[in-house]
């Protein structure tokens, strides 16, 4: 019996004390915070990626569209009878002809130059 109630005043103390006592929180673990910095790294990556796909889509159609457009006009300029087609301007077959003439650069009259005294150096 006289165990039982040392025990009975002795426990209350120890949870007093217990319960007192600073808890200090469990350090944080670096490999999950470096789990969710690098998720969230990943769903930026695969927006941007989401958009690039889209950009390329809407490029690659543009692309299609205006690669039509230039067969299209092509076929149409091939179809075109040779008396319509616009010729190309003739170049002069002589040297001589192409070459404007060179005139003469005008004299420019240098002013003679002064020698220089030498400084005389005084010690």
């Amino acid at each position: 019996m006289q165990y039982s109630n040392r025990m009975l005043t002795i426990l209350p103390i120890l949870f007093l004390l217990a319960a007192c006592a600073p808890i200090q929180p469990p350090p944080p673990d670096p490999l999950k915070e470096q789990l969710s910095t690098l998720q969230k790294q990943l769903l930026a990556l695969q927006k941007i990626q989401a958009d690039t796909s889209v950009k390329l889509e809407e490029s690659n159609t543009t692309i299609e569209a205006l690669t039509g457009k230039v067969k299209e006009l092509e076929e149409k300029q091939a179809r075109r009878p040779v008396a319509l087609q616009p010729q190309p301007e003739s170049r002069p077959t002589s040297s001589i002809q192409s070459q404007p003439e060179k005139k003469p650069a005008p004299v420019v009259k240098k002013k003679p130059v002064r020698k220089s005294k030498k400084k005389v150096r005084r010690q």
